[in-house]
């Protein structure tokens, strides 16, 4: 069950740090933050059938590559974007904002991406009774870890600054694009 339930904690750690980021949106651009939640809803009618058609074209293990990739690059970009609102190196206006709207819409694009981890973790499971319990184990230790997690993020976000919790996020998302290294290619 460890393969599959490491996927199940990976796939619902992304939802502590989207709050985060949704946060950081909230406080600093309140009005805008609606706008930028409309245009997710509009996306996802379109992105989500799109999965299923890139999982029958280019299968499980490409797609967890760029999923991997795209949690990757994500993060590593909002841990920029807020080292630079810190420290007023980049304007909180223009470009720079809607840089950061664009990074959370494709982040919860990403997000949305889950079907990709779950189809797999269906592939692997040796019976479908397997599925059940190895979901409820993930969603268990899931709930254990975002307890960590938004204490540890506490303590980071108030002693070094936001931009250290997308820097560790990025770092932990190299677990994702190592589970898809393992995948073997016979689940294609």
């Amino acid at each position: 069950y460890l393969p599959g339930t490491m996927v199940m904690i990976l796939e619902n750690l992304a939802p502590i740090f989207v709050l985060l980021m949704s946060y950081l949106f909230y406080k600093k651009y309140p009005s805008k933050f609606e706008t930028a939640a409309l245009v997710l809803s509009f996306i996802g009618i379109f992105f989500i059938p799109a999965i299923g058609r890139w999982l029958d074209k280019y299968g499980v293990k490409k797609l967890l590559y760029v999923d991997a990739i795209s949690f990757i690059g994500v993060y590593f970009l909002y841990g920029f974007l807020s080292a630079g609102y810190v420290s007023g190196a980049i304007r909180t206006v223009g470009a720079p904002v809607f840089l950061a709207y664009l990074m959370f819409i494709i982040d919860r694009m990403s997000t949305q991406m889950s079907i990709v981890r779950t189809v797999y973790l269906k592939s692997i499971a040796e019976k479908d009774s397997d599925i059940t319990p190895t979901l409820s184990l993930g969603v268990t230790m899931d709930h254990f870890v975002s307890i960590i997690c938004a204490y540890t993020g506490g303590i980071l976000w108030v002693n070094f600054g936001p931009q250290y919790i997308f820097f560790l996020v990025g770092l932990l998302s190299f677990v994702n694009l190592y589970v898809a290294v393992k995948v073997p290619y016979s689940l294609e």
